[in-house]
């Protein structure tokens, strides 16, 4: 106890100069006569110290005082070896600073681990948004950049707070001033970095990085793969989720965002190895993504042609055993899960739900339909198709109004409000 004490002193010393004992005392929280009899053991221990009585006195550091080796044990001087070797691989740093210290502990140059950020193929040339960023963050400086959305490239300026490393990737943690709300940004998907002459006063504190589960946009969703995607599913999902079957197969149970369309086009990654066994209208939503994507290349498809002719990878896939195809109760069960007016998405959560004249919400359409009992708007099918096309084109990049309409004449006629 008393020697991680005394280490704490030094670093007050180091940090913040001079301090009086009081101070000091009331920091670490023992008595001013232990401090004096600390600084005492220090001084005997060779760390030059200087104390001064008065208005202007205190403990202080003697200029020019390093760290002594010996105040950090073996395992701890890995540990900050290893740490520095990690941000060498970061920013592109030579070295320098590991080959110090490893001269400093006199470790040996044992190579047994390598750190190594860069992505797999990349050319070697010197990332240095890591030192902009890192300046920006120290300087308290805004920063200007362009960031791929899904809406496309868009202009951003946000007030820099951390820099975060997260599952293979880094993030940057910032205060968005266009919406004046925090937001994570992937470094790999920022360009054109540019440190302003604006800078803000604030002091951050990011929330953590991890959003909370259990939002109106998240829900459990259990996915089945076969044997031969066992190299994927293990880089992405965590192992206490993923159970192995008896016949080779995995069945992977995870919370996962519904938002913005990302979870299909996630799902469609696996080329066709992933299947939704639950819930039912993710499976249905599926459908739906998937058949959007193949109208766009089934006209490029002669009639009669091999489809897997110069097809250069081994389709994936795993058909549901007949017991576990979906029956006709589900498949309307599946129609409750859209509202019932605009086809939008529901999840069950109270605050999306219509609600009738005492205020109940009514399970089949959304808040924006249906209020206190009657259609927020009185129009046609079609008017309400034009009204939705360009929101769900919006929300799913790469497709346009015109096919957006097309989907919900198809869709919109099975929809209770206009059967």
């Amino acid at each position: 106890m008393k020697s991680s004490r005394l280490f704490q002193i030094v670093y007050e010393l180091m940090s913040g100069g001079r301090i009086t004992a009081p101070e000091l005392a009331q920091r670490l929280e023992v008595s001013v006569r232990t401090i004096y009899r600390d600084v005492d053991a220090l001084c005997q221990a060779g760390v030059p110290i200087v104390t001064g009585q008065g208005q202007g006195g205190g403990i202080r550091l003697m200029d020019g005082f390093v760290l002594d080796r010996a105040l950090m044990s073996a395992a701890e001087q890995e540990r900050l070896m290893l740490a520095v070797r990690a941000l060498s691989s970061a920013t592109g740093d030579s070295g320098e600073l590991l080959q110090k210290l490893g001269a400093l502990f006199r470790a040996p140059g044992a190579d047994w681990l390598s750190v190594d950020l860069d992505r797999w193929g990349q050319t070697g040339k010197r990332d240095t948004r890591f030192d902009a960023l890192r300046q920006a963050i120290l300087e308290k400086r805004v920063l200007a950049f362009d960031y791929a959305g899904a809406n496309g490239l868009r202009a951003r300026r946000v007030r820099p707070a951390r820099l975060c490393f997260k599952s293979s990737a880094w993030y940057l943690q910032a205060v968005c001033l266009e919406r004046q709300e925090w937001r994570t940004f992937k470094l790999t998907r920022m360009s054109g970095l540019r440190l302003t002459d604006e800078r803000f006063s604030d002091t951050l504190i990011p929330p953590p990085i991890e959003p909370a589960s259990g939002g109106p946009s998240e829900c459990t969703v259990t996915l089945r793969f076969p044997a031969g995607a066992a190299f994927r599913v293990c880089d992405e999902f965590a192992s206490e989720s993923i159970q192995a079957n008896e016949d080779g197969s995995l069945t992977v149970t995870a919370r996962m965002p519904l938002a913005d369309g990302w979870l299909y086009s996630y799902l469609l990654s696996f080329g066709g190895a992933a299947e939704v066994l639950s819930p039912p209208q993710v499976r249905r939503g599926l459908a739906c993504f998937a058949r959007t994507a193949s109208e766009r290349y089934q006209k490029d498809l002669p009639q009669g042609a091999n489809l897997t002719q110069d097809v250069r990878f081994e389709v994936l896939s795993y058909a549901c055993p007949p017991e576990d195809q979906p029956d006709e109760q589900e498949a309307e069960a599946l129609e409750q899960t859209f509202c019932q007016s605009c086809g939008m998405p529901l999840t069950g959560a109270p605050q999306e739900l219509g609600t009738e004249k005492d205020g109940t919400p009514n399970p089949e359409y959304c808040t924006y339909c249906y209020q206190n009992g009657t259609f927020t708007r009185e129009c046609t099918m079609q008017e309400m198709i034009d009204f939705c096309a360009p929101i769900m084109a919006q929300s799913h990049p790469g497709m346009t109004e015109a096919e957006a309409a097309a989907r919900m004449q198809r869709f919109f006629p099975q929809l209770k409000r206009w059967k």
